[in-house]
């Protein structure tokens, strides 16, 4: 509720949520048929009797508890954040209006059609394609630079994009799959794929809430590969080291930080990483 309030991205974290409920209702609903036949089974009776018994009254409460805790509450919350402007006084701030607001907001997104230069489709983003430049300081003496723009750490997003990938693969392929490894790619999912149906003009920040779980995926297949290795620990710190260097290398043209301008050229390792001059 708090975070559709702020930005309606938070609603595709609903949608991930979702998923990974109906996908453990679904795995109870296995045991549930695995367990009406014990003994072909091998569950023992009483824990078979005790999932029986239990199964359907517990998934009556349990989804009657989500739409209290996932749609009524989040929509009451939403609706609160309203409260300074339905205090207004005069015509046109009533929850009429909030209901409208909300439909002239779809209406604006789902029907705007503008060119921006550093406007960026869905599948540039993973490979950091063209970041957004917002600001250059024009005030500094010859040969510095300042600016900021936004990005990602290549050293997270370009292995996250594999990562990612592999980790997708495996958690289709499984019938099980492990949680982390479903977390991961659920979250990723209903982050990432909304941004492909969405036809206005999109920039590289609308990714950023992807991020997170490509990193989910780094890690998993850093603990998968590594950890427990004689020489994985070292690994392991050589690419965090990396990582950390790539961020404070970058630091500047995320900050505005004043530079050299030798230094900045430096930084252009695409010819569509404009943040440089």
């Amino acid at each position: 509720g708090l975070g559709a309030a702020s930005k309606w991205i938070s609603l595709y974290a609903g949608a991930g949520l979702a998923a990974l409920f109906f996908y453990s209702l679904w795995m109870r609903w296995q045991e549930y048929r695995v367990a009406a036949d014990a003994g072909k089974a091998g569950i023992e009776e009483a824990e078979a009797l005790r999932i029986r018994r239990h199964f359907p009254r517990n998934v009556i409460v349990t989804l009657l508890w989500c739409v209290l805790f996932f749609i009524v509450i989040p929509a009451g919350i939403y609706i609160a954040s309203y409260i300074p402007y339905l205090n207004v006084t005069g015509a046109g701030h009533d929850l009429r209006d909030v209901w409208q607001n909300q439909i002239n907001m779809f209406n604006y997104h789902s029907r705007l059609v503008d060119d921006h230069f550093f406007q960026s489709p869905w599948y540039q983003w993973p490979i950091i394609w063209k970041p957004m430049w917002f600001y250059q300081n024009t005030y500094l003496a010859p040969g510095w630079m300042g600016s900021i723009a936004t990005m990602g750490n290549p050293a997270v997003w370009w292995p996250g994009l594999i990562a990612i990938a592999a980790l997708l693969l495996r958690a289709a392929r499984r019938r099980a799959a492990e949680p982390l490894c479903l977390f991961a790619a659920i979250g990723f999912l209903a982050q990432y794929l909304p941004w492909v149906l969405v036809p206005r003009s999109m920039f590289i920040y609308h990714y950023f809430a992807s991020v997170p779980f490509i990193i989910f995926a780094v890690v998993y297949y850093i603990k998968k590969r590594y950890i427990g290795r004689p020489d994985g620990k070292k690994r392991v710190l050589i690419y965090l080291g990396v990582v950390l260097f790539l961020f404070l290398w970058f630091y500047p043209i995320m900050s505005g930080l004043p530079i050299p301008s030798w230094m900045g050229r430096t930084m252009r390792w695409m010819p569509t990483w404009y943040f440089t001059y």
